[in-house]
């Protein structure tokens, strides 16, 4: 079930190339959004601490909103994700995060609004989590570090905290909040610091050899949230379409100059790389 945020409309920016976020010539307007709704369509990136202000920010799929490094941002009205999120160092979210994808965040992750998890297959991971406001919907929170809690969490959300320090429910390092009782914690293997790459992929298998219009993998695992990062051969994340249908992938590759990439596929502590070739 996909989780879609409800606001009014200003002007709609429109991301046209993969480029920095601070570049106008990421967008359509030539210019570095604001006050508007913005559409990712492609890679985007932060290079510099930022408090997007936006009505909504949305992340569509096979689009990929990323970091160069740590920084703060602030997030304080809607975002979608549909797509894949690649953060780092400070992350806050005082509005509202509706998270069909995946989200991984290398450093500190403040949920102050509502964090809604679109479906079983929905990830979001983090190394430190405070949870101030309300956490609903269906998905995989992972968290490595220290895990605070003084707000409300809801529905089927499966809450990990691979280093607790308590060993009775909630599993959560400082509870003073509200955990409904159809929360559960680390069930199955989706945020295992011993994830096995079999976990991730069985026997993967890719092909055509080179790829021309779409790429195929298969043997990844159902069971297992992940991630899909592709990077050109300089080491630039390149945004494409990416469809998953059981144990198969199909990536987008008719939109790629020819040459030699590689492809990740990410879940929590786990990561499979291969390269390809598109001619």
């Amino acid at each position: 079930m996909a989780l879609w945020a409800s606001t009014a409309v200003a002007q709609t920016v429109t991301s046209v190339q993969d480029g920095d976020w601070i570049d106008p010539t990421t967008w359509d307007c030539n210019c570095v959004p604001e006050l508007d709704t913005v559409e990712i369509l492609h890679t985007v990136q932060f290079t510099t601490n930022m408090k997007l202000t936006m009505q909504l920010l949305h992340v569509n799929a096979g689009a990929v909103l990323t970091m160069d490094g740590p920084h703060l941002v602030i997030m304080l009205e809607g975002i979608v994700n549909d797509g894949l999120m690649l953060l780092a160092g400070y992350v806050d979210v005082d509005g509202e995060l509706f998270n069909n994808g995946v989200v991984h965040v290398n450093g500190d992750f403040f949920s102050h609004g509502l964090l809604a998890m679109g479906g079983p297959g929905t990830l979001l991971t983090a190394v430190n989590m405070e949870m101030g406001g309300t956490i609903n919907g269906e998905g995989h929170i992972c968290v490595s570090g220290v895990t605070v809690n003084y707000g409300s969490i809801e529905g089927e959300v499966d809450v990990c905290d691979t280093s607790p320090t308590t060993s009775t429910p909630p599993f959560l390092d400082n509870n003073t909040g509200q955990v409904a009782s159809t929360v559960t914690f680390c069930m199955g293997d989706v945020c295992s610091v011993s994830v096995p790459e079999a976990a991730v992929v069985q026997e993967l298998r890719v092909w055509p050899v080179p790829a021309h219009e779409q790429l195929t993998l298969e043997g990844l695992a159902t069971e297992v949230a992940w991630g899909l990062e592709v990077r050109d051969a300089i080491g630039r994340i390149i945004a494409v379409g990416a469809a998953r249908a059981g144990s198969r992938m199909t990536v987008e590759t008719a939109t790629l100059p020819a040459g030699v990439y590689s492809l990740s596929l990410i879940a929590p502590n786990n990561t499979r790389s291969v390269k390809f070739v598109v001619e």
